[in-house]
């Protein structure tokens, strides 16, 4: 019979193949990203320049340890290319909430990384930290918002807004608390309130995102009563210790 040809490969997409490969090889130095910004600068104003949003957004997702780096790019290009840097954060906004409405829990682990990413823009000179805080501010607030209706089953779902909210500021507490100490403390204050409301202890969904679990989730499971750390609580523990010490660095 026919053989099947492989579909011919238009010029515009292995450039985009090409910046992509760009953009997941880089490894950080100083040197590799302005090689990328550049190579950037010079395709944000052909057709591949709107592809190229969503290309850096995958990596975001895909590459999460890279985000620092992905982030340091978004800055630099922002000192010339505002509109496209413009559509990158509206359309980063857009896929985090997206995602985060999606039953799906690898969409809603995308919505965290991709969170994640608007916040360290503030360290970058892209976002201002106020705009960072109040996004994290209407999570904290809509987990509040459950633990006082407790509708049944609201813990999880309540629980993960918290955790995208705590797997931030890790990464981007330095920035926020140098730019906005003030917003960043309301901030804290809010989460102690919404963890004050909770119960304590281990849910199934949290076995989505404890490392300790690994494949072993069903035994985990039902080793529970042996198990005494409260993943939420443990993240915000760590979390108070960086901000009550001003040692966000």
């Amino acid at each position: 019979g026919d053989q099947r040809r492989p579909k011919p490969v238009s010029a515009e997409e292995a450039n985009l193949r090409r910046i992509r490969q760009y953009i997941i090889t880089n490894d950080g130095m100083p040197e590799h990203i302005t090689h990328l910004v550049d190579v950037l600068r010079e395709q944000i104003p052909t057709p591949v320049g709107p592809k190229i949003v969503e290309t850096i957004l995958d990596c975001a997702e895909e590459m999460p340890l890279e985000t620092p780096t992905f982030a340091t790019v978004v800055g630099l290009l922002n000192v010339d290319s505002h509109k496209f840097v413009g559509e990158l954060v509206d359309t980063a906004l857009a896929r985090f909430q997206s995602n985060l409405k999606m039953a799906d829990p690898l969409d809603r682990q995308k919505a965290r990384l991709m969170l994640r990413f608007i916040s360290l823009l503030v360290g970058v000179n892209t976002l201002e930290a106020s705009s960072v805080l109040a996004v994290l501010s209407d999570l904290v607030q809509a987990a509040t918002r459950a633990a006082e209706t407790a509708t049944e089953g609201w813990q999880p779902a309540a629980d993960f807004l918290m955790y995208c909210v705590l797997a931030c500021l890790p990464w981007a507490g330095e920035a926020l608390f140098e730019r906005d100490s003030e917003g960043l403390t309301s901030l804290l204050t809010n989460m102690e309130g919404y963890l004050a409301k909770r119960t304590r202890g281990i849910d199934p969904l949290h076995h989505i995102i404890d490392p300790k679990v690994g494949a072993q989730g069903e035994d985990r499971m039902e080793e529970e009563e042996d198990y005494e750390e409260d993943f939420i609580e443990e993240l915000w523990g760590r979390v108070s210790v960086l901000h009550e010490g001003a040692s966000w660095t």
